[in-house]
Parts: structure tokens; sequence; C-alpha cells
């Protein structure tokens, strides 16, 4: 047998993080999104109304909130522009003293413990310092789509693409722990719901039929995407990080999340609508096969060269499974309607792929810790309420108000995770005109929204955080007892406790063209 050197444990983790982040940056670079069209509305028209359009509607906006009433959208082409203005902050609590990990852990067994998958940088070695979260970035949407029925009377087709124009990169994803490990990346806490949207495009496309007078029928499909990337990666010397082969091999789907809708009719003053959302996101698994210099299978036979495999799933722009149920009144120049929203949060999926009862887990360790229950920390489905009323002034112009509620799905976080979010309340209004000119229809729309985070005080429980410097460690060198060891030593960004609120403030204009 030749004489062999086994990289230390230390170099191959980084080898495969370089790999891992290669992997990633190729993988981010396809079609994804994430989106608030959920909340503010897919154009002006639904948005001024809180989007609640459920038993009436007569915007393109409808392909998502109930595609059944496409059936009275006129055929038209429409531009859209939206605006979002977020003023959101996490405000962070002072640590406690001895909480910082310390630079004594490089002298600690934790390197050389085996079975520990986590280890830490000391908190002054880290990137970024642990600081404040304030999403205040505004970012614009260009709204395109348009409305035919073919020559068919009952039969109403639409499409609706929503693209970033502004706000940082054009089309950008990024994505972080709520936990601990977030301390080597950013250091600094996340919104889950509100203000820290993904810029990218979203598409919707469907129709509606009118089955009689009083039942229309919809569907609609919204675009979602998965990709698999495998990265095969050689490195020369496991010492020079900077020094490596690459080949990458990698596949893409295009997947569609299906929504579904009815409405009835059953007088000209009233309407009753139904709808369905599946659950949607993107995902991209990627894969970095590792093959290091001189590294080999333990064997005392023969030799075979060792390849490392590690895992990168990735999940982002998450939509629940969602049912809508509403209905509303019309009496003279006044319609009405309110709708209520179920949405299946329970099944929350983080950008690692993980849900959030699974994420507040600790790591595996040899070294005791407490033992986390993690099903306190599950996500909860929710119902938010929707309502907006119209008033007609005139024959082309109209007057809209709307409101809403959402509750959080998100319990308190006093454990591991850091999944930021509250309450959300908001009120909307639009101004709608209408005229003709060189012999078509001409619709104008002005819609702004406000929309608050109620404020939300979370402290950690020490004994549900991840202890990252065990009280049990030793020195390496003769085994004695580490003071500052003792206690709590965590870089979570969110210990010992944070405060988040804010609000978001959003104007749209649209103008529709018949034909």
């Amino acid at each position: 047998m030749r004489p062999q050197r086994a990289p230390r444990r230390g170099e191959r983790r980084v080898g495969w993080s370089c790999a891992g982040t290669l992997l990633a940056g190729i993988a981010f670079a396809t079609p994804a999104a994430a989106n608030p069209f959920d909340m503010v509305g897919y154009d002006t028209d639904t948005g001024s109304i809180a989007n609640a359009a459920i038993g009436w509607g007569r915007s393109i906006g409808v392909l998502n909130s109930n595609p059944a009433l496409l059936v009275d959208v006129d055929p038209q082409l429409t531009l859209g522009l939206l605006l979002l203005a977020p003023q959101l902050h996490v405000r962070l609590q002072q640590r406690p003293a001895g909480s910082d990990v310390p630079m004594s852990i490089y002298d600690s067994n934790l390197g050389t413990t085996q079975g520990l998958d986590e280890r830490s940088l000391p908190s002054v070695e880290l990137a970024s310092r642990r600081s404040d979260t304030h999403a205040t970035s505004p970012e614009t949407r260009l709204g395109v789509g348009f409305a035919t029925d073919f020559g068919i009377d009952r039969l109403r087709i639409g499409v609706l693409a929503q693209l970033p124009i502004t706000g940082g990169h054009a089309a950008s994803i990024q994505t972080h722990y709520e936990d601990e490990r977030e301390a080597n990346f950013s250091n600094r806490l996340h919104f889950t719901r509100l203000g820290e949207w993904e810029r990218i495009a979203t598409v919707l496309l469907g129709g509606g039929f009118r089955v009689t007078d009083q039942l229309s029928v919809g569907g609609a499909l919204q675009l979602a995407a998965s990709a698999t990337a495998r990265l095969g990666v050689y490195i020369p010397d496991a010492a020079v990080q900077d020094q490596s082969s690459s080949n990458m091999d990698s596949q893409f789907e295009t997947r569609w999340r299906p929504i579904a809708g009815i409405r009835w009719a059953p007088a000209k003053w009233a309407s009753i609508g139904a709808s369905w959302r599946n659950e949607s996101y993107f995902q991209v698994d990627g894969v970095s096969d590792v093959t290091l210099w001189n590294y080999h299978e333990p064997s005392s036979t023969h030799t075979t060269l060792k390849r490392s495999a590690q895992g990168f799933p990735v999940v982002f722009d998450y939509e629940p499974m969602e049912a809508s149920l509403g209905g509303g009144v019309k009496n003279g120049p006044v319609s009405f309607q309110v709708s209520a929203n179920w949405e299946r949060w329970s099944h929350y999926l983080d950008h690692h792929g993980q849900t959030a009862d699974q994420a507040a887990i600790l790591p595996s360790s040899p070294f005791p810790h407490t033992s986390i229950d993690g099903s306190k920390y599950a996500f909860h489905d929710t119902v938010s309420l929707r309502g907006g009323a119209i008033y007609r002034w005139a024959k082309d112009l109209e007057t809209s108000l709307g409101g809403a509620y959402y509750p959080s799905p998100v319990p308190a976080q006093v454990g591991r995770t850091s999944y930021v979010d509250s309450a959300i309340v908001g009120i909307t209004g639009g101004q709608r005109i209408g005229f003709d000119l060189f012999g078509h229809r001409i619709v104008a729309s002005l819609g702004a929204q406000f929309w608050r985070m109620v404020t939300r005080t979370t402290h950690k429980d020490p004994s549900q955080v991840y202890d990252e410097m065990p009280d049990q460690v030793r020195t390496i060198q003769n085994g004695q007892t580490l003071r500052e060891a003792s206690g709590l030593q965590t870089n979570n960004p969110g210990f010992p406790g944070y405060e988040a609120s804010g609000w978001v403030f959003a104007a749209s204009t649209s103008l529709a063209y018949g034909f």
C-alpha cells in the first residue's frame, strides 16, 4: 500500500462548501419566484378591494382570486405598474454577558469530537456583525395581460404576467437559515411573509366559462418550476480551495399551480363564489460529487478512491394550499363583498426544505442537551378575512374601498428558530374611470394600499436554544474544563430576543384597452 494523506476534516468540509456554493449559484439562475400578489392583488382593481374578488370581479386579476369571474371581463389588453415600499424592522435585544462564542473554542475538543455536525466560529470572527434588520428597499413590478373570447360568447381566456423591473437586481433569490447557522452568512433575521419578496416573474393563465346565466366555472395555472443539478468537482489539493475542476449536469422542469373557481348568482343583486389554489413552491435539488486527490476508502486489501456527495435542497416562493369562500350583494350604485380564505400553513417549507417543527429540533451531538418538542413550533393553518365595497358615482366613475386581516401562522419563536412574522392588517382604496377613444373602450385605474404588521416581541428560552459550546467541552491539550463554556454560548442572531414591526405601502395603476 502506498502512503496516503487523508485531508483533515476541516479541509474536506471547506472543499464541499466551495462546491455547494458554486452549485447553488448556478441553480439560482433558473426562473423562480416569490411574490406579494396573494395579498396586494394581481392588478389594481382586485387590489383596491383587498383581493376579495370571489363573488364579483371584472379585471384579469381574478385569474388568481376566482377564475370563474373571468367571464365578466371584457376582451382587452391591460398594462399595469405596481410600487411596493416596505418599512419593516427587526430590532434585536442586547446579548447577556458570556453568551458569545469565545476564541477558546479553537482550543477545545470540539474540533476532534466525532459525530458533531455543527461547529461554530468565534463570534468576533463572523463575516458579518449581528445587526438589526431593515427591509426598506422599494421595488416595482410591471403587469402585462390580455383577455379574449375567441368569438365564443360564453368563454373567456386570460393571461397575466407580473415582471420585476426595479429594486436591486431585476431578478434575485436570497435564501437564509432561521437559526444559529445564519450567523455564518447575513447574521440577521428575516421576515417570513411580508416585505422580503424574491424579485422574479410570475405568470398566470386560465379561462372561465358561463355554464348558465347564473353559474360560471373557471380554472387557471400559475407557473412554478423545479430543478435538479449535479456538480462534479475534483480538488487536486484539499488545502488549496480556489483550485478545482468541475462539470455540471442540470435538468429543469416546469410545474404549474392549479387554481379552480365557481360562481353562482341566484339573483342580479347577489353572488356567491368559491375558489381553490393548490400548494406551490420552487425547488432546487442540488448535489455535489467531490473527489479529492489521494483520499481513499479505508481498506487493508485494495485502494478505492472515495467520492463524497453532499446535497443542497433549496425551496423558495412557498405558497400554501388555499380555499376561499365569499359572496356579495348589490344595491343601486353600491356593491359589497366579503370572503374568508383558509391557508394551510401547517405544511410550510423554509428555504432549506424543512418544516418549522423539523427546523426547531437541536442538531445531533455527542454532548447531552435538552430534548426539544418540535411540534409546538409547527406552523398552524389560518383563516384570513377580506372585504371590499365599490360605489358608482356615474356610469364611468367608481371608487373602491377594502380591508383585510391576516392572522399569523407562526407560533412564539422562543426556541432555536426565528421565523419573523406577526398578524397583518390592511386598508385599500382605488379609483376607476372609463371612456371611449377612437371607438375603443379605455379603463384607467389608480389604487393605494397600506399594510401594517402588528408589533410582536419575542423572548428566547435559553433551554430551547442550541448551546454551541457545551459545558462538557474540555481543552485539547490536557482535558481541562473551560470556564467560559459555562452556560449558553450561541451565535444565534435572534438570541436573547427581538421586536418586529412595520408597514408596507403599495401604489398601483393600470390601463385596459378594450377590443
